[in-house]
């Protein structure tokens, strides 16, 4: 029986460097999620919204989601049929950050 005593505490020694380097990965990375909208009140339906190598599909209502967006400066594009139609400088700061675009 003292000899089973260790080996709990040794996992979790052994393990403790994985759980704190998930959480960092966590923490420096977000997901950028809004609405593109073509003027006031017409969603943007089927454009590509992209953060560097991430990018979604725009749905009905003109929503998208990018996950894994790394803390810090990019540039987001909006492109439809592979041309850039708009892009603008954002600034992910929060685990969920919230950037909508009217073109």
């Amino acid at each position: 029986m003292a000899r089973k005593a260790w080996i709990i505490p040794f996992i979790v020694l052994l393990l403790a460097p994985v759980f704190q380097s998930q959480a960092r990965q966590t923490q420096q990375s977000a997901s950028v999620q809004g609405v593109v909208m073509l003027g006031a009140k017409t969603p943007a339906m089927g454009y590509v919204v992209q953060i560097g190598d991430n990018w979604s599909y725009t749905d009905i209502k003109g929503h998208y989601r990018i996950d894994k967006v790394p803390f810090g400066k990019h540039m987001l594009q909006v492109k439809k049929r592979g041309k850039v139609v708009k892009q603008e400088q954002i600034d992910v700061n929060a685990p969920v950050d919230t950037c909508n675009v009217t073109l």
